[in-house]
Formats: C-alpha cells, sequence, structure tokens
C-alpha cells in the first residue's frame, strides 16, 4: 500500500477481554475476528466542503451539468452530493466498492471525510501440519486449504471464495 502502509493487514489478535484487536507499526485498523481492515489514515482529515457559501443559489441543476464539473468539485461538492474517496490516485462514490489487484477489496465508507475501508481478500489460515494450501483456482485470487479427511476446515459464515 502507498505510503509506507505495510503490504499485508495484520492478522486479528483476541485479547484477555475477548476483543479482537489489529497493530501494526501505529496504522490505524478496525477488525473482527477474520479481517483487519485499514482506514485511510492520509483521508481521514479531509472534509468534503463547499468552498463558496453559495452554491444553492446555483440550483441543482449546476451539479450534473457537464460544463461545470470541475467547478462543482471545486467548490460545491457537499452541496451537489459529489463526496468521494480518492485511492491510489482513483476516484470512488461513496458506498462504492472495488479491488485493489488480489490484496485488498475496499469501500468509500464515508464520502465527506474521504474516509475507505480495506480488507485483505484472503483469509489467514492457522492450520495443522497435515494441510497445504492449494494454489488459486483459475479467475481466482486466494489459496484454498487442503486437509485430510480428519481435519475439518471451518469457512466463516457468508464466505465467498475470491
Amino acid at each position: 500500500m502507498p505510503n509506507g502502509r505495510p503490504k499485508t493487514a495484520p492478522s486479528p489478535v483476541k485479547n484477555n477481554s475477548g476483543n479482537f484487536l489489529c497493530h501494526s507499526s501505529g496504522f490505524r485498523y478496525h477488525c473482527n475476528d477474520q479481517f483487519c481492515r485499514l482506514y485511510s489514515a492520509e483521508n481521514i482529515l479531509r472534509r468534503c466542503t463547499d468552498k463558496i457559501g453559495n452554491c444553492a443559489q446555483y440550483g441543482k441543476s449546476v451539479c450534473t451539468d457537464s460544463t461545470y464539473t470541475q467547478w462543482v468539485h471545486t467548490n460545491c461538492q457537499a452541496y451537489c452530493g459529489s463526496c468521494r474517496c480518492v485511492y491510489k490516485g482513483v476516484v470512488h462514490k461513496q458506498g462504492e466498492t472495488w479491488k485493489d489487484g488480489c490484496t485488498y477489496k475496499c469501500t468509500c465508507a464515508d464520502g465527506l471525510t474521504g474516509k475507505y475501508t480495506c480488507t485483505g481478500i484472503c483469509l489467514q489460515w492457522n492450520l495443522p501440519d497435515s494441510c497445504s494450501m492449494n494454489p488459486p483456482a483459475p479467475g481466482k485470487c486466494c489459496k484454498t486449504p487442503n486437509c485430510p479427511s480428519n481435519v475439518q476446515v471451518q469457512y466463516p459464515d457468508g464466505y465467498v471464495a475470491e
């Protein structure tokens, strides 16, 4: 990831209180029992605001007129609802989800602040020595566990191979 971030998110660790924690080199993560999600520190302080106070005077039509796209972006983002997240130089609208190769699946969580979350696409497995990892299937990103029949592999609810 850009800006000196670790290339992979840390694995969640359960503390004595039963909560899952994620820490890595001072970067801010949110986690559950399967994934650590990286919050975009470079965008978290950016606030989507109108640079001029009279955007309403121009009417909503200016927001959708392609002639004024750059002007709206510069002056009336909040009024026009065009707040967004920027990830590796690409603009994403609030609620939009995208993949960063086979590493992360990201969502623009808050267009007003530019905050996005990125989750590791592949599960991190803690398997017994009797198991191995198969290479990703054609068109997929993630390795899959290969274990003897006496070892049951538990996938999380709702898991979809990516």
